[in-house]
């Protein structure tokens, strides 16, 4: 098992020929990296999700813009976008056993896989410690626009007051908290800090 680079940097071309070469995580891997093990290999297996995101490097593809023109790879964000772009066979597995929880995945499974994936259901189905839920924040509004601050300040307290709760009744357990706009986070952070100050326990 190795990564791509490893294999073009640590095995020598035409020293080994592998019978079958699988990349897993595909839509994670840029074309120009997997060639090398491509070639190396008589045939090949391209696992991945095309409904997940490419390889993301910035930088890399700014000095590399010019350099690019000529290259028939580079309308390829992924070995994986390559491959359903050369219509090879390809097969669509139906199993999803990883989530704890159906609600972990059943959006993506309704959206993006037309609910076509067979979902393993948890044992702990009703439990109050897993799974996703829904919290409507009534009358909270988006603070949007020139001279505004860019912030839902109703959304900010609930998200803080359920931390504080958080840290009263599972003081062992960790907390993440994800925000869409480093603007919210502020406003979150902000809200946190005046209810410890509230409650300094």
């Amino acid at each position: 098992m190795m990564n791509p680079l490893s294999v073009a940097k640590y095995i020598p071309p035409k020293s080994v020929k592998f019978d079958l070469v699988i990349f897993d995580e595909a839509s994670q891997i840029p074309p120009k990296d997997a060639m090398g093990s491509i070639l190396r290999g008589r045939q090949s297996i391209v696992i991945g999700d095309s409904k997940q995101l490419p390889p993301t490097n910035v930088f890399k593809k700014i000095i590399e813009e010019d350099d690019n023109k000529d290259d028939p790879l580079v309308d390829y964000q992924s070995i994986l976008d390559l491959f359903l772009g050369r219509s090879f066979k390809n097969y669509m597995l139906k199993w999803h056993y990883r989530s704890k929880h159906e609600s972990l995945i059943h959006v993506s499974n309704m959206e993006f896989y037309e609910s076509s994936l067979i979902i393993v259901p948890s044992t702990r189905y009703k439990s109050k410690d897993l799974g996703l839920k829904f919290n409507l924040v009534k009358d909270s509004t988006y603070d949007r626009g020139t001279g505004k601050t860019n912030q839902n300040t109703k959304e900010a307290e609930a998200v803080a007051k359920r931390a504080m709760e958080h840290a009263r009744m599972t003081p062992s357990k960790s907390l993440g908290i994800v925000a869409f706009s480093t603007k919210q986070q502020e406003k979150i952070e902000d809200t946190l800090d005046k209810l410890r100050k509230e409650d300094p326990s």
